[in-house]
């Protein structure tokens, strides 16, 4: 599904974890952020972009959750989650109350921006990250990896759209990273904006439609959020001449 860093490094290695939940941010009626505490094993080990297999009890399933915090919060993980669905696993998160204990196994997923000593981390220059929704998760960690903690000086932009100005959130996160990096632009968007919205509006892919690269063919493009965005993201992509092999992406629904 997603393009692996081409050199070599030892990925962390898949275990089961505990960890209790401690503290619950309601951002609206469909987003919430929840800060796990890990207890055993107390550390966890990870590369930004990777996610985590969730289990969910009296269910012989396991959900995928993107990890939203950074990889330097090793005694923790944050995980954003859309309770629209009210399957299983929304229903069971939903319902859990400060304290409770939870399962996950992790880390998991290639998802990740190609090291700067790899062939693709050479040859991407630029980077691009576009998501939907709750596919904003996995971005989140990276973009604060990428910007804080390797200093990285390519030119970065994320696109972020949404339906309602009522469901943002974490946009003074990004507005602030963007005034404290030069390199970082951050584009939200409102695909159902209010009269008075001064920003984007529109569809991500409207963006990838009509902006002007400096040199297309040296930029990474990260995609993630529902499936038919991702298909339309790619498809234009292509078209544009970028090759496969810059085109990064993960699917949510």
């Amino acid at each position: 599904m997603t393009n692996t860093p081409a050199a070599a490094t030892v990925a962390p290695r898949i275990q089961t974890f505990s960890a209790r939940l401690s503290e619950k941010q309601i951002y609206n009626d469909i987003y919430t952020l929840y800060h796990f505490e890990l207890s055993a094993p107390p550390r966890i080990a990870f590369t930004a972009g990777q996610y985590v297999l969730l289990t969910v009890p009296g269910t012989p399933y396991r959900r995928s959750y993107s990890i939203a915090s950074e990889p330097d919060l090793e005694h923790a993980i944050e995980l954003l989650v859309d309770l629209r669905p009210q399957g299983e696993a929304t229903r069971y998160l939903g319902g859990l109350e400060l304290g409770a204990e939870i399962e996950f196994m992790g880390p998991v997923g290639s998802f990740t921006v190609p090291r700067l000593d790899s062939v693709l981390g050479q040859e991407e220059s630029e980077l691009w990250f576009v998501a939907t929704g709750s596919g904003i998760a996995p971005f989140r960690s990276m973009i604060e990896d990428l910007l804080v903690d390797d200093a990285d000086t390519r030119p970065i932009t994320l696109v972020w759209g949404l339906r309602h100005a009522e469901h943002q959130f974490w946009y003074d996160e990004f507005t602030q990273l963007a005034e404290q990096h030069a390199n970082f632009t951050f584009r939200p968007m409102l695909s159902q904006p209010p009269a008075n919205w001064p920003l984007d509006s529109g569809r991500v892919t409207d963006v990838l439609l009509a902006h002007e690269f400096a040199d297309i063919s040296k930029t990474g493009f990260f995609l993630c959020g529902g499936s038919s965005m991702i298909e339309d993201s790619k498809a234009i992509l292509l078209k544009r001449g970028v090759e496969e092999k810059h085109i990064h992406l993960e699917k949510f629904f």
